[in-house]
């Protein structure tokens, strides 16, 4: 077949790696000016640097390390998918995503189904199951953010703790994970060519111990550039140098290793060549250091985008904190059986209670049974990751044509490689739209009468894991404000909030009757029918207090063990004695209106144990 002759060059042209402009703050011109006497030599490299391909030996890596996956996503909404999705399937996946410059639009329409009204577009970030969204406050689509997090929805080996309070711009966010040892801080940057982020770090009154600076600073200097990019290096990134050395900081990159790469014209040399250079940095405070295990960039996985993946592990204890109970009806006779031993191991209850210690011992002792037997049966396991339901076999055909044609590119620099590359890349984010298309489609043929239509738009959400962000007390002067970013004292704080001590005062007489009083009846103890049919009609499903047991569980208790139960109820009612354990609730914290910084803009939902 006879091509056109001006095809491939017409092809060349369109192509991204010639028409945007360079990442870095100059365009490309290669020196030939030798290099500086102050650089430093290869032996020089200081003995706490991280290498970019080996494992720092200051600490043996833990079975589970904290993992942090960070990248630029140059705006592209494909790249971000492939970054979600590829950090969900690393073994082990990644427990907190950085991105810089996310892709911020259309995601969506908002169908009305009222006659006349338009559709609207729904704006936002990529979606998946395993990830929820943190992006700044003054996220709009006339001001889109540099930098986001995304945090796990399914895994709650960490607590996550949005810090406002230190920063939150769009090109600089700050979040803290806590667990049950020592809290770290880690710092999404995005330093964009008018040196913005930097500047805005040098502006803070402090800079906080046991943190890590992961992202985009777009600086060249010896410490971590190559020899063919200190002609970029200049004044600005030597203040930043400056900044973190004075501030116990280091720079966990090795030097040479390449974080950005495009293929353009070299003026100089009239042709073009594949052009590479340090621009994703990582630093860690000297106190957090010797907890980072590996810092990895990751060449080999290429999302398409013009930066590779810049992978860090902290060796961190995670927290003790374990999943929920997921009570079904094909586990109740294993349950029963289960609630039976555990509840043959206790002293016997009697089925006449006349005191309040029996009371409280029978009450206790069901409780611990009922736990033990969903401690054992019932007990939800933990979230795997996956990829999305759209992420098929083909779409992962083509990113894996797309990362090798990148590393032929890298190999054999030249015109025809950079256009295998560009339209590898593509045909990846046109497969993306055809999956995505197609796993809609196939979808909306399976629909039947009563099915759930809104799924379609909820597959990815998976248990929700809001996090309430610094808090502002309401009784601090507004020119300084005191702000609570430790949960027991957010806790505190919306609990003095919502519940205020109140003095009462003693009545000296009492009110008089409005109405003559109610005769006195005689007492009727409740029967067993009346407890077992009101059991009956709770729902089984209901949102469970702090011991985590629904009224399912309750109802397979009075399966095994009906006369100990409206024993325990009758003589509740009888002697006017509730356990303590009845007094306790669970509150979820439930934001108003995106108002989520002061106390008074969250309403409490409070759920109650069941017994």
């Amino acid at each position: 077949m006879n091509k056109s002759p001006i095809s491939f060059a017409k092809l060349l042209e369109n192509t991204i790696a010639f028409d945007d402009p360079p990442d870095d703050e100059d365009n490309y011109a290669p020196s030939p000016l030798p290099i500086p006497s102050s650089s430093p030599s290869s032996n020089s490299t200081p003995p706490h640097i991280i290498s970019g391909q080996r494992i720092l030996p200051a600490r043996p890596i833990t079975q589970n390390p904290f993992t942090i996956f960070s990248q630029n996503a140059r705006r592209s909404n494909t790249t971000t998918h492939a970054i979600l999705n590829v950090a969900s399937s690393l073994s082990p996946p990644a427990d907190l995503i950085l991105i810089q410059e996310p892709y911020f639009g259309k995601i969506g329409v908002n169908a009305q189904m009222a006659q006349g009204n338009p559709i609207a577009d729904v704006l936002g970030t990529p979606k998946h199951r395993d990830w929820q969204a943190i992006l700044p406050q003054s996220s709009s689509l006339s001001d889109p953010p540099d930098v986001m997090f995304y945090i796990p929805t399914k895994r709650a080996k960490w607590t996550f703790q949005i810090r406002s309070d230190i920063v939150s711009t769009s090109c600089l966010t700050c979040i803290e994970i806590k667990s049950d040892s020592d809290s770290f801080f880690v710092f999404n940057v995005y330093n964009d060519v008018d040196n913005g982020a930097c500047d805005l770090l040098a502006s803070l009154p402090a800079v906080p111990k046991r943190s890590i600076f992961l992202g985009d600073f777009n600086l060249h200097h010896p410490l971590w550039s190559s020899d063919d990019n200190l002609d970029k290096h200049n004044s600005r990134s030597d203040r930043l140098v400056e900044l973190f050395a004075q501030n116990g900081y280091s720079v966990l990159n090795e030097r040479g290793v390449e974080t950005f790469f495009c293929y353009r014209h070299n003026p100089t040399l009239n042709r073009n060549e594949l052009y590479t250079s340090t621009l994703d940095l990582a630093w860690s405070s000297n106190d957090l250091l010797r907890d980072i295990t590996s810092f990895t960039i990751a060449h080999h996985l290429a999302n398409g985008s013009d930066h590779y993946p810049c992978i860090l592990e902290v060796g961190y204890e995670q927290s003790t904190r374990i999943c929920g109970y997921s009570f079904k009806e094909e586990k109740a006779q294993i349950w029963c059986n289960s609630f039976t031993h555990h509840l043959r191991l206790l002293p016997p209850i009697p089925t006449h209670i006349h005191n309040t210690d029996t009371l409280k011992q029978a009450i206790d002792h069901l409780q611990s049974a009922a736990v033990s037997a969903s401690d054992q049966v019932c007990r939800r396991r933990e979230g795997k990751t996956r990829y999305a339901s759209w992420f098929d076999s083909k779409v992962k055909t083509s990113l894996k044509d797309m990362r090798k044609s990148l590393l032929n590119l890298k190999l054999y620099p030249s015109q025809h490689n950079a256009l295998r590359y560009h339209v590898a890349r593509k045909q990846f984010n046109y497969q993306v739209a055809v999956s995505k298309r197609s796993h809609a489609r196939a979808f909306a043929a399976s629909v039947k009468p009563g099915t759930d239509l809104w799924r379609l738009t909820s597959w990815y959400k998976g248990v929700r894991k809001t996090t309430i962000p610094t808090l502002k007390a309401p009784s601090s002067d507004p020119k300084f404000p005191i702000w609570v970013s430790d949960s027991a004292e957010k806790a505190d704080l919306l609990a003095n909030s919502w519940f205020p001590v109140v003095t009462s005062s003693t009545l000296t007489d009492p009110p008089p009757h409005v109405f003559p009083p109610s005769p006195t009846r005689a007492w009727m103890p409740v029967t067993k029918e009346e407890v077992l049919d009101t059991l009956k009609k709770c729902l089984s499903d209901n949102a469970p207090g702090i011991s985590g047991l629904t009224y399912r569980v309750w109802k397979w208790v009075a399966m095994v063990v009906p006369d100990i139960l409206v024993a325990v109820v009758r003589t509740s009612l009888e002697l006017g004695v509730h356990h303590d354990s009845w007094k306790q609730s669970l509150v979820a914290v439930i934001p108003k209106n995106n108002k989520t910084q002061v106390s008074a803009t969250f309403f409490p939902w409070v759920m109650d144990d069941t017994e």
